[in-house]
């Protein structure tokens, strides 16, 4: 490793003949390496076959497990989602195994509990299945090694709660700023870039915040939008986000051409417990409000509007009240209640029992609601 401190390259070797993760790490916080800048160019090839061009470079690179944090990005924010990029794929995947590095243990079992969003449904499969193949092949090439590691995507086991359980702590107490700032120091000593998010709509909130601060927390937005949103991501768009203290607080659930896994790990998780406000429209399924209500992490959502249709209740244990802000005209032709009758359906029975409708109602759709609600 021409131009390497002598420390460095002696670390390098040292994990070169143990694969201990440990080493690993200590070789990650003295620096890059210059010997992988094919996997810095690689992401900048605006077409497949110019990628694909790269990839003996790939393979001629001398073992480092710098190597491993870079194929990772790849895929904690997967580049060549459609099956075109199936070649470049499968050299990443099998560099991976070569690697022997532990520390892509834990990634990749993430990334199978929440795929990355591949395009197709089937190369979605096989690339699933091409994950869970190298998580195994690696999982018998390292025998015995903790998978620890610098943060790559995944959690960090070196010490203390992962960042899950941090994380934890704020969904179990969306209203205590005390927990958050506890919380964004522990992610912030880890390397988690959503420890900085937090101190910053801290400030932000206090009044304290600056210009700088600002843009610097949309930057981190923009980089890790699928870290902030988990599943919440892969069905609403993050032009439709807004963050306060660090966490989502109101989104537009209405992406389109996303199979049902997705919604339904965006129903059941925990990142509701922080939002007040939602939206969704034609491409949200009927169903899955239904589910998403379901979900005790919603407990804080006050508001739910489709265009001119709102749910709006005061607290979490308050009843949920349709109000109407349309044209009548509207609800005479039957059109809210062919939509919102199929929804409503689908509620929790303890939310439809309680469901109320606002005097802004026209009289007719209520008692047609109230009819197919059976109330």
């Amino acid at each position: 490793m021409t131009g390497a401190a002598p420390d460095l390259e002696a670390l390098v070797a040292g994990w070169r003949s143990s694969r201990d993760p440990v080493i690993a790490d200590r070789i990650e916080e003295l620096g890059s390496a210059s010997s992988i800048s094919v996997l810095d160019a690689l992401p900048r090839a605006t077409t497949v076959s110019a990628a694909e061009a790269l990839l003996p470079g790939l393979e001629a690179l001398p073992d480092d497990p710098r190597i491993t944090v870079k194929i990772l990005a790849f895929l904690a924010k997967p580049r060549w989602p459609s099956s075109g990029g199936k070649a470049i794929w499968d050299a990443l995947l099998a560099r991976l195994v070569t690697l022997r590095d532990a520390r892509a243990i834990r990634p990749l079992r993430a990334a199978l509990a929440t795929p990355p969003q591949f395009v197709g449904i089937a190369h979605g499969k096989k690339m699933v299945a091409a994950i869970a193949e190298t998580l195994a092949a690696l999982e018998r090439a390292c025998p015995g090694q903790t998978p620890t590691s610098a943060w790559l995507g995944g959690s960090d086991d070196r010490g203390g709660a992962n960042a899950e359980e941090l994380l934890a702590q704020v969904w179990a107490n969306p209203d205590d700023d005390d927990t958050r700032r506890v919380v964004a120091d522990a992610l912030a000593d880890r390397g988690d870039p959503w420890g900085e998010l937090i101190h910053l709509g801290l400030q932000e909130a206090a009044g304290t915040g600056t210009i700088e601060m600002r843009a610097r927390a949309e930057t981190l937005l923009h980089k890790h939008a699928t870290h902030f949103g988990g599943p919440l991501a892969h069905v609403s768009t993050k032009d439709s986000w807004r963050f306060e203290k660090g966490f989502l607080v109101a989104c537009v659930a209405n992406r389109s051409m996303q199979p049902r896994r997705r919604w339904e790990e965006a129903a059941a998780a925990p990142h509701w417990a922080t939002v007040t406000e939602l939206a969704y429209g034609s491409h949200t399924p009927r169903w899955w409000l239904g589910a998403l209500l379901g979900n005790t992490a919603s407990r804080t959502l006050r508001t739910i509007r489709d265009g001119s249709l709102q749910l709006a209740r005061s607290g979490a244990n308050e009843p949920w009240t349709l109000h109407y802000e349309g044209p009548s005209e509207r609800t005479e032709r039957g059109v809210l209640v062919h939509d919102w009758a199929a929804v409503l359906v689908r509620l929790p029975p303890e939310v439809r029992a309680r469901l109320q409708f606002s005097p802004d109602l026209p009289q007719s759709a209520a008692a047609i609601l109230r009819a197919k609600l059976g109330a």
